[in-house]
């Protein structure tokens, strides 16, 4: 994805509240500014001309960069995410700030690169991600529900410290909440948060949170974390129809949606090719009701 002017402002606003702490920076990602320069110095409201993410991580105080693609070039290192790291690659790499801006929706091997991120980062050290939620077809592998990282912060014991979502590329970070969420469910969204990990315990697997009462396998949840998110705002929701399909059919919901889209446009309206749909929709209504 590159570093665009919403992820500078998750990392402007990480430094006001005085948590970028320590020498080394890894990203997860070959990176490039994808901002103009005067952009980039007006953002940070310096003089300097920052041209590279390493002249950028420079300014917020990191003297150590790295990265890590699948392709070795200056400063970068060529690791597949999908495996996991060794520890020679751990002790190379471990990082007291690890981004994830636009790069593990591209990894097949989803537990393995959040686990990967996991390791990679130092105790105490941050977690910055940048990642697509709606819209962005065919841009990755992935799109992310907020609640996965949610669940994942729980597991883990890591303290969210922040959580956005941008839309369609506006250069405006939102606060994330379930309203906010819903009202830009049509557009391109990244969810823009920061974790910070708070042990050196190995990485946990989250547990659906929809099934925990359910759930007979120990070792999903975190034990002392306290999140300050609102846990009602990663409610599941449908953007359209019910979670239960009528009678239990799906073929009878199919044609509920159809009889309540007929009835909304006139039948010269609609396109030729659903006509015989609707008509079958009618026809099988007709049905039912001479039967009841």
């Amino acid at each position: 994805m590159g570093i665009n002017i919403e992820t500078v402002q998750l990392m402007i606003e990480i430094q006001k509240k005085k948590l970028l702490k320590g020498s080394r920076v890894l990203e997860l990602g070959l990176q490039e500014l994808t901002i103009p320069t005067s952009k980039v110095s007006r953002l940070l409201k310096t003089d300097k001309k920052i041209q590279t993410p390493v002249e950028l991580f420079e300014f917020f105080g990191f003297s150590e960069y790295k990265s890590i693609d699948g392709i070795e070039a200056t400063n970068c290192y060529p690791i597949d995410l999908n495996k996991e790291i060794t520890k020679k690659e751990l002790d190379f790499l471990r990082s007291d700030l690890v981004t994830n801006f636009g790069t593990s929706e591209h990894v097949f091997n989803q537990g393995m690169v959040f686990r990967n991120i996991h390791e990679l980062c130092k105790q105490d050290g941050l977690m910055a991600h940048a990642l697509p939620i709606s819209g962005h077809f065919q841009h990755g592998y992935f799109n992310y529900h907020p609640r996965l990282f949610q669940e994942m912060a729980l597991a883990n014991d890591y303290r969210i410290i922040s959580m956005y979502i941008a839309a369609n590329y506006r250069p405006i970070l939102i606060p994330y909440s379930a309203k906010i969420l819903f009202q830009n469910r049509f557009k391109d969204m990244l969810l823009l948060f920061v974790f910070q990990k708070t042990s050196d315990n190995s990485f946990v697997n989250p547990f659906d949170g929809v099934f925990q009462e359910q759930g007979t396998f120990y070792g999903y949840q975190g034990s002392s974390n306290s999140i300050p998110v609102d846990d009602s705002q990663f409610q599941p929701f449908l953007m359209s129809a019910k979670w239960i399909n009528v009678n239990n059919s799906p073929y009878e919901s199919c044609l509920l949606r159809v009889k309540l889209f007929s009835s909304k446009f006139k039948f010269r309206n609609i396109p030729r090719v659903f006509q015989k749909v609707l008509k079958l929709a009618r026809h099988k209504n007709k049905i039912s009701d001479s039967t009841t």
